[in-house]
């Protein structure tokens, strides 16, 4: 959570920066914000992989899976 409140606020600094009376150079905050991202979705990824590995783990989650193919 903390990680997706920094992504906002610099995407907000750097949209005050472009947008401001006096331009300020941003490409540091850009690649601070694409470290960020892809933090985050590399983040999402395992815990979406996680989920999925505790999923199968279950009983009768396979029966499952082949009832959602079938559908």
């Amino acid at each position: 959570m903390e990680r997706l409140a920094e992504i906002v606020s610099l995407q907000s600094l750097i949209r005050a920066r472009r947008t401001g009376w006096r331009r300020q150079p941003t490409f540091e905050l850009e690649a601070r914000l694409r470290r960020l991202m892809r933090e985050q979705l590399a983040a999402e990824v395992e815990a979406a992989q996680r989920a999925a590995a505790r999923e199968r783990r279950q009983p009768g989650s396979y029966q499952r899976e082949l009832e959602l193919d079938e559908q």
